[in-house]
């Protein structure tokens, strides 16, 4: 046959042999390039999927947030993302693979937010849980939608907070009355790192308390004041009593007050924080309520600190005129009588129940005491200066208040704001007390006798 060119020409059996000796080997190349390339396409695969489902037990095992709905939608968000990361694996495979490691690091990244958010979240519940007194324990500066985000945690499980990914990033956005709160975790958690505060801005009153405290003993240690100081009083029976000297606390109070007004480390404890302790619910503007407040703190510290009891000072005269001293009015007989009738009533005996009636038999005085205490404590509570402690204000005032204990309303001079002061009508009506009319009748009329401080109208003492 010849060739194209040289018809009639034949072909040399060597070349042909040659030929397919060349073509041979190509495809025996290509093949080993071909099972190579498979078998890494196989080991990237099982590679990748492993990496993924490691993701994605590290997001369905995140500790925390336990019982809330948010969480429950942000692993199915999750989950969602790394069935399409996976296909992105395997489709990038042999191919660029950009677009996969970049969202399988903001995929990774966003799982870590996600167990990290979840641990600061419950102990930032916890702690908004615990506030007994959110109008002083919580800052009015706090963003309202803050405190909806934190209610609805509190209160319905984060049912209306929705989770989204984007970019990486982890955001729960809560839309309330309160209006809409965007929280970014990573932002977050960023933030909390480099020391940034909560999503709730809380008092720091109790810091300044300690501040307070090392202020008036330090302007105590370096003056001359003296608020404890002491005078006997002899009394014509011989008997003794201590009361503070009336006139060395005046003394006192006013230099104290004094020197306080005038210290300027009082002033950085002048902010929102002691405001709200002492105005709760009101809005602090420190243009305007900076010098009120620090008259106020000046005020209670002063209080606080030497503290003079008024009630004691009544009791000192009365014990006085018990033991046969002159005390105020000498000689005068017990001023407007009001209580006898209830108190002759307390030692009838027939009114004891389940108890020996016999004043010698076992057990009678300690029968008696105690009709004798129940009597006075339903006589007291009746009176409007006069509540108990589970009344709100006082629970506001004092949060380790027995419901079961009678307190004392007063009301500053100052200031005109009420305070609560414990009654221990145990210690006040001792036997000694309630075996001498005169002095009991005195002891009734030191807390409840209606003064021109205190009428059956008012409930300020």
């Amino acid at each position: 046959m010849g060739t194209y060119s040289r018809p009639g020409t034949g072909v040399s059996p060597y070349m042909i042999d040659r030929s397919a000796e060349l073509i041979s080997k190509e495809l025996d190349t290509a093949g080993t390039d071909l099972i190579n390339q498979k078998e890494n396409i196989r080991i990237s695969q099982n590679k990748g999927a492993e990496q993924i489902a490691e993701l994605e037990r590290s997001i369905n095992s995140a500790e925390g947030g336990a019982g809330l709905t948010f969480k429950d939608k942000s692993i199915d968000m999750f989950n969602t993302e790394t069935d399409n990361l996976d296909l992105l694996m395997r489709n990038s495979i042999g191919r660029d693979q950009t677009d996969y490691i970049k969202a399988k690091s903001n995929l990774m990244s966003a799982s870590d937010q996600f167990t990290k958010i979840l641990t600061i979240l419950d102990a930032e519940s916890d702690e908004y849980t615990g506030i007994v007194d959110p109008q002083r324990q919580i800052l009015n500066s706090t963003d309202k939608a803050a405190r909806g985000f934190m209610d609805n945690i509190k209160y319905k499980n984060g049912e209306n907070i929705t989770p989204t990914y984007k970019d990486g990033n982890l955001i729960l956005t809560y839309n309330g009355p309160e209006g809409e709160f965007v929280l970014n975790a990573n932002n977050y958690i960023t933030a909390r790192d480099n020391g940034a505060g909560q999503l709730i801005n809380y008092s720091k009153i109790e810091e300044h308390e300690k501040e307070w405290d090392t202020l008036v003993d330090n302007t105590i240690k370096n003056s001359n004041l003296k608020p404890e100081s002491i005078k006997s009083i002899e009394n014509i029976k011989g008997g003794k009593i201590n009361t503070k000297t009336v006139e060395d606390y005046t003394v006192a109070k006013e230099s104290l007050t004094k020197r306080l007004l005038e210290n300027t480390n009082l002033l950085p404890t002048l902010d929102e924080s002691t405001w709200q302790f002492f105005h709760p619910g009101e809005e602090w503007n420190p243009k305007f309520d900076t010098n009120k407040l620090k008259g106020e703190v000046v005020e209670y510290l002063v209080n606080q600190k030497l503290g003079l009891d008024e009630v004691v000072t009544s009791q000192v005269e009365s014990f006085k005129k018990s033991q046969g001293g002159p005390g105020e009015g000498e000689g005068d007989e017990v001023k407007k009588p009001k209580h006898s009738t209830f108190i002759s009533g307390l030692d009838d005996i027939n009114q004891l129940i389940n108890a020996p009636k016999d004043a010698q038999s076992p057990g009678f005085d300690a029968a008696l005491r105690k009709r004798r205490m129940d009597k006075v404590y339903d006589y007291m509570r009746k009176y409007p200066n006069i509540v108990t402690g589970d009344n709100k204000d006082v629970k506001s005032y004092d949060k380790q208040a027995n419901p079961n204990d009678l307190y004392i309303i007063k009301q500053s001079p100052q200031t005109k704001r009420k305070f609560y002061e414990i009654l221990d009508i145990n210690n006040i009506f001792t036997d000694d007390v309630f075996n001498d009319p005169d002095m009991m009748e005195r002891t009734i009329q030191m807390y409840v006798q209606p003064t021109d401080r205190f009428s059956a109208n008012s409930n300020v003492l």
